[in-house]
C-alpha cells in the first residue's frame, strides 16, 4: 500500500503541474477561452485525452504491481516492467502523457499547446537523466543522443538482465520481447536450458545463480555486476576474461561475501551484509 501511495502522489503531483497548471498558464497567455458549443474537435479531444489518460494509469498500476516501484525517476520500479502496455511499445507512459495534451490541444484548437506539447517531447530525456542523476550531472553539450545513451547505459546497470532483453528486442517504440528464448544469453542458459557459452563458463554460471539465489541476491537477475560482457561471451569474444571474473565472484559467493560486487537494484548501492 506504501507504493501504491507514492506512485498515486508522485503521479497526481506531475499531473497537477505538467498537464494541468503549465497548459492552463499556456491557454490563458495565449488569450484562448473555453470552447462555448461541443463540436468535432472538442469530442475529437476528449477521446484523445480520455485514450491518454487511460494509458498513464495503466502504466502506473503496472508500475505498482508488477514492478513494485513508482513512475517517478527517482523511486522507480525494482524490476522491469514489460507486461501490460509495456508489451507492445518501449515508452507508454510518454504517448499517454503525449496523447493528453494533445487532446486538450485540439479541445481548445491551440497551437501553442501543440509547441508545449513539442517543448516537452525534446526535453524529457534531459530532465529524466538530471534527476535520476545519470553520472551525477549529464553533460548537456553531449546532445540529445548522448543523453539517451547515458539514461540507457542507467537503466542497464540497476535492472541488466530485463533491460537487455527489453532493449535488444525492441526497436524504436515497438517490438518488446515477452521473456522468449533468444532474449538474454543468461536467461536461455537458467531459464530455457539453451548452451550459448562454452561448458566450463555455463557450469560456473549456473553455480553463481544457484549461490545467488540462496542469498537472495540474484546475480544473474537484476544486479548482474558484468553487463552487458555476456553478449560478447555469447558471440565467442574475450572467453578467457569471462572465465576470470566468473572465477572470482564465484570464490567470493562461495565465502559468503559480495557485498562489495553485486548492485541493490533500486538504492545502487552494495547489498548489506546478511
Amino acid at each position: 500500500m506504501f507504493i501504491l501511495a507514492r506512485a498515486v502522489t508522485y503521479a497526481a503531483l506531475f499531473v497537477g503541474l505538467v498537464l494541468i497548471f503549465v497548459p492552463a498558464r499556456v491557454l490563458s497567455s495565449s488569450g484562448i477561452l473555453r470552447p462555448t458549443a461541443i463540436g468535432i474537435w472538442q469530442v475529437t479531444g476528449m477521446v484523445l485525452g480520455t485514450a491518454g489518460a487511460a494509458l498513464a494509469v495503466s502504466c502506473v498500476v503496472a508500475f505498482v504491481f508488477l514492478g513494485r516501484g513508482t513512475p517517478a525517476p527517482f523511486d522507480p520500479p525494482r524490476r522491469l516492467v514489460i507486461q501490460g502496455p509495456y508489451r507492445f511499445v518501449r515508452n507508454p507512459m510518454y504517448i499517454g502523457a503525449g496523447l493528453a495534451l494533445a487532446g486538450a490541444a485540439v479541445f481548445y484548437q491551440s497551437f501553442a499547446l501543440l509547441g508545449y506539447l513539442g517543448v516537452l517531447w525534446v526535453v524529457h530525456p534531459y530532465v529524466r537523466c538530471c534527476v535520476r542523476g545519470a553520472y551525477a550531472a549529464t553533460d548537456l553539450r553531449k546532445g540529445l543522443p548522448g543523453v539517451l545513451r547515458e539514461n540507457r547505459a542507467l537503466v542497464a546497470e540497476a535492472v541488466n538482465d530485463g533491460w537487455r532483453a527489453f532493449s535488444s528486442g525492441s526497436k524504436g517504440w515497438t517490438r518488446v520481447p515477452n521473456g522468449k528464448p533468444g532474449d538474454n544469453p543468461l536467461s536461455d542458459l537458467i531459464v530455457h536450458g539453451a548452451h550459448p557459452f562454452p561448458r566450463d563458463i555455463e557450469e560456473m554460471l549456473r553455480r553463481i545463480d544457484t549461490l545467488g539465489r540462496r542469498e537472495g541476491r540474484w546475480p544473474l537477475g537484476e544486479n548482474w555486476p558484468f553487463s552487458p560482457r555476456e553478449f560478447d561471451w555469447e558471440r565467442g569474444k574475450d572467453l578467457d576474461g569471462a572465465r576470470q571474473v566468473l572465477a572470482h565472484l564465484l570464490a567470493i559467493l562461495e565465502a559468503g561475501r559480495g557485498d562489495e560486487v553485486l548492485i541493490e537494484p533500486r538504492t545502487r548501492r552494495p547489498f548489506r551484509s546478511r
